[in-house]
């Protein structure tokens, strides 16, 4: 729709600019003949033609111009508050949360992918990033954030995260709240100061952040909507409704279902693992880590599937007195203390990425996923393999290999062939699996979860 409004523009600007010539080319040869000594006639009509024809060539390339004019439905009211950010170019500052790193890397290729997806102008409203915990859905995130403000691709921001832990629809606690489509309607009016709309309700309320959002260009951010105390797609089906031409950017560890634009992350490839240990052991000062040799750096990167969090942690033991085999082995081995002192780091960094996913399970599923165990993390096995381990007949494996996809456990090799599919789980996943935490009794899966 602009390529055609800015190719009308322009044969107006050509046709304006050519009735000039012509005109200048008929007093030339014409007219001043037969008008004798009458020239400021011709003059002042060609006066008055570029007069008319210039600000009219202008002002139809500026208004035609990308991002010059903000498309607003005829049909939607505009309030006051979205007129006046429509005159201000809203100059809120979004909630963001702070930086976990110093440069992203490894991540090139889907930093495409999402902006791409946030350029498309006709689709691609809701774009959602899913994947196991700690494998930097945040940080890619909050790096597309400020790529689209270098980029002015939005006039606002506005960000929501859900608390870590899950919390009860209302419960206050210690003053957090939980993320819900109601919650989220606030935030959007608070952080484009529209805070009369925080008095309404329903509906109404609904129809305001609707014009909000249809009458400038936001990009509304929902991190951790794991926690969320509503449905995560609820919360992103009805947000689609309110979108057109602002876009929401969604992150979760569940992945979503509907008419959404998904990108799931994976760990890093062995070349962004390398880099960000680096990153790491220059950051922290960990000396025997920057001089240590790129095979040795494999082994952490092996080990960790290529999770940034796992990454981290590894690095950051290194900075102690244990060997690389050592600290490789308890991040294999999760093992609980004996001693009954509490939790270790190894032990709280696999309940701070599993746990919760992990107690939703039905108890099918989590049998599905301990019989996983038996494959090579990484590489797994085929749909007849995965069947004959787990003993499972084909309809409730099928409902379990869902189930276990949708909560992240459970990867599927991009194979070239939709025949030769191939499930396995990631290192990190097959170290929590195998560990003394699914084996407590405080860590059970529900009897179901649908």
């Amino acid at each position: 729709m602009k390529k055609k409004r800015l190719i009308f523009a322009f044969t107006v600007s050509t046709l304006l600019t050519s009735i000039v010539g012509l005109l200048s080319d008929l007093a030339a040869t014409h007219l001043s003949t037969h008008l004798g000594n009458q020239e400021w006639l011709i003059y002042g009509v060609l006066a008055v033609t570029f007069i008319i024809s210039l600000p009219l060539s202008i002002y139809l390339f500026l208004r035609n111009l990308p991002g010059a004019q903000l498309h607003t439905p005829a049909s939607v009211p505009i309030p006051t508050q979205a007129r006046a950010q429509l005159e201000t170019r809203s100059s809120a500052v979004p909630d963001l949360p702070g930086k976990a790193y110093r440069e992203l890397v490894g991540r090139d290729t889907l930093m495409r992918q999402v902006m791409a997806a946030l350029r498309d102008p006709s689709e691609k409203w809701v774009v959602t990033i899913d994947g196991m915990g700690g494998i930097g859905k945040t940080a890619l995130a909050r790096e597309v954030v400020d790529r689209c403000q270098v980029e002015h691709m939005f006039d606002a921001v506005v960000w929501d995260q859900a608390p870590k832990k899950v919390l009860a629809v209302g419960d206050y606690g210690d003053g957090t709240r939980a993320l819900t489509y109601e919650t989220v309607l606030d935030s959007i009016a608070r952080q484009l100061g529209a805070l009369d709309v925080l008095k309404l309700r329903g509906s109404e309320k609904e129809a305001q952040i609707r014009s909000l959002l249809q009458a400038q260009r936001v990009l509304v951010v929902l991190d951790n909507l794991e926690t969320a105390g509503e449905s995560q797609n609820k919360i992103a089906c009805r947000l689609l409704s309110l979108l057109d031409p602002s876009k929401s950017l969604l992150t979760s560890r569940h992945r979503f279902q509907g008419d959404l634009h998904t990108i799931h992350l994976t760990g890093l490839d062995e070349y962004g693992s390398l880099r960000l240990i680096r990153q790491v052991a220059e950051d922290r000062n960990i000396a025997r880590v920057q001089n240590a040799t790129p095979e040795e750096l494999k082994q952490i990167a092996e080990a960790s599937g290529g999770s940034p969090l796992g990454l981290k942690l590894v690095t950051g033991q290194l900075a102690g007195p244990l060997p690389l085999n050592v600290v490789l082995g308890r991040l294999r081995e999760v093992r609980l203390p004996e001693d009954g002192t509490g939790e270790n780091e190894y032990t709280s960094f696999y309940k701070h990425i599993f746990l919760r996913s992990w107690r939703l399970l039905s108890r099918p599923a989590a049998t599905l996923l301990i019989s996983m165990a038996h494959f090579a993390p990484g590489v797994g096995g085929t749909y007849e393999a995965v069947k004959a381990t787990s003993g499972l007949a084909d309809e409730l494996l099928n409902h379990n290999i869902e189930q276990l996809w949708r909560f992240s456990f459970l990867e599927i090799d991009e194979a070239p062939g939709l025949l030769d599919t191939r499930y396995y789980l990631h290192a990190l996943t097959q170290n929590f699996v195998l560990s003394d935490i699914t084996q407590n009794n405080d860590a059970r899966p529900d009897q179901a979860i649908l």
